[in-house]
């Protein structure tokens, strides 16, 4: 990433933070999955696992990045839409960094659920693994993947934001977020291949439940957040196209 296109991201990281629905985004729903993991081990007598704090982070910046979905008509709320879509440095350096900002903004809610975890009595794991930071890094890559990605249908799509929600509590469950995939159906093992997240997840909660972590998941988590990448880069700009032609981003 360029100096440049650092500097839009933390710009437009900045934005959002000033904006109360994604703070509250930030913090809820983190909060929310600790809780919940929470009320079920004191029901079940059991400790609350030293991963629960990253799986409560990674739904949340997960959450977070579905808003990609709605980041360019956001623009248009600000009333900056218009004079991005004519800007002459490109499509890719203008929307890119903004999208992006979505998944980045989300990496917030991981020191939110590591203190959510110690206000519920559970405690912080980590490893000093080189895996453990390539996974993290892996997931934070792979949200910015999706996060591309999904804005392509939203720049194709004026509705696209009604869909957005439909694709939290799904990718959840592909990716092993909540419960692990050794315990899913065959069919869900498969689907989450397509997931840049499984890897991650599954390479972390192996690490912190002191379990040999597969680096066969990591390695296809990488493969598929290459392919997501690919799949926007291609279709953003054919998207923008078609929209600016049909009219669809409704610029004035």
């Amino acid at each position: 990433m360029s100096r440049d296109a650092a500097l839009m991201v933390g710009f437009h990281s900045r934005q959002m933070l000033r904006n109360s629905f994604f703070v509250q985004l930030i913090v809820v729903t983190p909060v929310s999955f600790v809780a919940v993991k929470a009320l079920v081990a004191y029901g079940l007598d059991a400790p609350l696992g030293d991963q629960v704090w990253f799986e409560a982070g990674a739904a949340g910046m997960w959450s977070l990045t579905t808003m990609s979905a709605g980041m360019i008509g956001f623009q248009r709320f600000q009333g900056t839409l218009p004079l991005l879509a004519v800007s002459p440095h490109g499509a890719a350096r203008i929307f890119v960094p903004l999208v992006a900002s979505t998944a980045c903004s989300g990496l917030l809610c991981f020191p939110v659920a590591a203190l959510a975890v110690l206000v519920c009595g559970g405690q912080v794991g980590w490893s000093t693994s080189l895996l453990m930071l390539l996974s993290v890094a892996l997931f934070a890559v792979g949200c910015v993947a999706a996060a591309l990605t999904i804005a392509v249908f939203f720049v194709l799509t004026r509705h696209a934001i009604v869909y957005e929600a439909l694709l939290v509590i799904p990718v959840w469950m592909v990716s092993g977020i909540v419960t692990s995939l050794d315990s899913s159906p065959v069919y869900l093992r498969w689907l989450s291949v397509l997931s840049p997240l499984t890897g991650p997840v599954a390479t972390v909660r192996a690490l912190l439940d002191d379990a040999d972590p597969s680096l066969v998941w990591l390695g296809l988590s990488a493969c598929a957040t290459v392919f997501w990448l690919l799949v926007a880069r291609l279709g953003f700009r054919d998207a923008l196209d078609r929209a600016r032609s049909r009219g669809t981003l409704a610029l004035l």
